[in-house]
């Protein structure tokens, strides 16, 4: 297996050069994956690449002038995230010309038949678990593996930075119609989009004027007044400080419920996403015995036609309360969902941080409300790669006894509709709360539950919810392995040493320009924010020699906390550079 390099990129045709070469701030919603990012920086969960089997002929010269095209044409396959010098990211877009190919060709021709397909596995595996570098780029790589004469593997990831899903239907379309105009001799493409995502998020920002922000906050604060956590009976204790890793669960509603469920929807005049937000709801009430309930879900955030064709990450957050107490039945119920989706709608420019600083201002509730369940409905438009002369397929799926996922909720219910057909799904679960088998089994029941309110929609919520999900597999049956290592949860230090706490305290008070009183004093209750976090860690390391990590400073919140783990940074990367001498 010997990659070797593409054929030479053809002269690439003058880009949209608005933002090229200038540092800009994120977005709102950018800022919040880049903290995401840092949080798990060893994780590749969210960018799972996109995987085609080509049977028949591929043209790579004409592979290697629509990707190029791509690049061109859009901002993001040539953004990067580097750090400015406090610390905090900016996104840089880098001229065409200047941008370097992440792309690479494979030939695995040469080996036996039976171990081609497990070697482009392992490519692809290979490929996701890579991270990225977002200060350097490119957030992005393509591959293509040569199986056979007429039998290729198509590999394109992205990072979710700089590719939504959303966006990742643009690029195969845009890619496929590249290939075909490229291996035909047709026009190109048009080399522009509409719109560039930088250039929406200064729109976006300006259009956030100090008036509609402060009138924002202050509908926000009335709403989300008395909200508390949910009390989910889960399958182990809550540990004292929050998780970003999940079992997955993976499958399909089939198309007649499915069908039935739309059919709910326009009877009752509510769409697709209100009828299953309310059966979701309808299924964590009767679990856990609480009707007011908190959910966020992620939105497509695509506001008027020019961004429609436009590649990034252009999402938002749409956090919805629904008070199930208020319908006695789940038809009664859909109304009500209904017109708490629009008034969050109606609201939803106001960033998430600003949402999370009035539920949760010193970030130290566990669970916080804002992190317990998430829902989502993606109906993005559907695109599949379609090259000439060739039937697209796709590689032996792989067998996980237990996936794996990332996700900052306790539940996470995602569900992708293209209009008719089956609903494909995918349920998370927070891996320190559920065994392995937990997303199934939610999953399980809340199939129950969409299967009755398919056929009676007028059931009363009372005899729908369960009081209990199913149990988990016995611990010793051999079905579930034992729970993961605590691999976000820090141990216990000892307290730092006075000169260390006022270190402290002097960098805290030059980031937030406020000077702590007390040692208990609270980082985000002084006023900090996720970004100063950001510009806090830095001034550590600059001056402390300390490498603490974002999630320490974010987990332990006071000044004697982020002391105590500078302490600890400060001892282990003594104990590191000892362990170094000696190897």
């Amino acid at each position: 297996m010997t990659p070797a390099d593409p054929p030479a990129r053809p002269e690439a045709d003058p880009a949209h050069a608005e933002h090229e070469g200038s540092a800009q701030p994120l977005s709102p919603d950018q800022e919040r994956m880049w903290l995401f990012d840092q949080m798990l920086p060893a994780s590749p969960g969210y960018d799972a690449p996109t995987v085609v089997r080509v049977l028949g002929p591929l043209s790579i010269a004409a592979m290697n002038v629509a990707l190029d095209r791509l690049v061109t044409r859009h901002d993001s396959f040539r953004t990067r995230f580097p750090r400015t010098g406090d610390g905090v990211p900016v996104q840089v877009v880098d001229p065409a010309r200047a941008a370097r190919p992440r792309w690479r060709y494979l030939d695995l021709a040469g080996l036996p038949d039976r171990r081609r397909l497990t070697a482009a596995a392992d490519v692809v595996r290979q490929a996701a678990a890579r991270p990225f570098d977002l200060d350097r780029g490119p957030l992005w790589y393509a591959a293509v593996i040569r199986l056979g004469v007429d039998d290729h593997v198509l590999l394109l990831g992205m990072h979710h930075l700089v590719a939504d899903l959303w966006s990742l239907n643009i690029v195969i379309d845009e890619l496929s119609a590249a290939y075909r105009a490229a291996s035909t001799g047709d026009a190109l493409p048009a080399p522009v989009p509409p719109a560039q995502p930088a250039g929406l998020t200064v729109r976006q920002r300006d259009r956030l004027t100090p008036a509609r922000l402060d009138r924002l906050r202050r509908w926000w604060a009335d709403h989300l007044t008395g909200v508390r956590p949910v009390a989910l009976p889960t399958d182990r204790p809550r540990p004292p400080l929050p998780n970003l890793t999940t079992y997955c669960h993976e499958g399909q509603l089939p198309p007649d419920l499915a069908d039935a469920l739309r059919r709910i929807g326009h009877q009752h005049r509510v769409t697709l996403y209100a009828t299953l937000l309310a059966a979701f709801n309808t299924l964590v009430a009767g679990w856990s015995g609480q009707g007011d309930l908190l959910t966020v879900s992620v939105t497509a955030g695509r506001h008027g036609r020019a961004a429609e064709r436009t590649v990034g990450l252009l999402t938002g957050c749409l956090v919805v309360r629904v008070d199930t107490t208020k319908a006695a039945t789940f038809a009664a119920l859909l109304p009500v969902v209904q017109e708490a989706v629009v008034d969050a709608l109606d609201h939803a420019a106001l960033p998430f941080a600003d949402l999370v600083a009035h539920v949760d201002p010193g970030r130290d509730l566990e669970p916080s409300p804002l992190r317990q369940l998430g829902f989502s409905l993606h109906n993005t438009p559907s695109a599949s790669a379609e090259f000439p002369g060739a039937t697209i397929g796709a590689l032996p799926p792989r067998q996980d006894a237990w996936p794996r996922g990332v996700s900052e909720a306790d539940l996470w219910w995602e569900v992708f509709d293209h209009g008719a057909g089956p609903l494909a799904y995918r349920l998370q679960a927070d891996d320190r709360l559920f065994r392995p088998d937990g997303p199934r089994r939610v999953m399980s029941a809340l199939r129950q539950l969409l299967h009755t309110v398919g056929r009676h929609p007028e059931t009363p919520l009372s005899r729908l919810a369960p009081v209990a999900l199913p149990r988990p597999a016995p611990a010793g049956s051999g079905q579930v392995p034992p729970m993961p290592p605590a691999a976000t949860n820090h141990p216990l230090v000892e307290p730092a040493p006075a000169h260390l706490r006022h270190a402290v305290a002097l960098l805290v008070t030059e980031v937030l320009g406020i000077a702590p009183t007390s040692d208990e004093d609270n980082f985000f209750r002084l006023g900090g924010t996720s970004m100063d976090a950001v510009r806090l860690a830095a001034r550590l390391a600059a001056d402390l020699g300390a490498e603490v990590s974002l999630y320490d400073l974010m987990t332990t919140r006071t000044v004697a906390g982020m002391a105590a783990a500078v302490h600890r940074a400060q001892r282990d990367s003594v104990t590191n550079a000892s362990r170094t001498s000696w190897s």
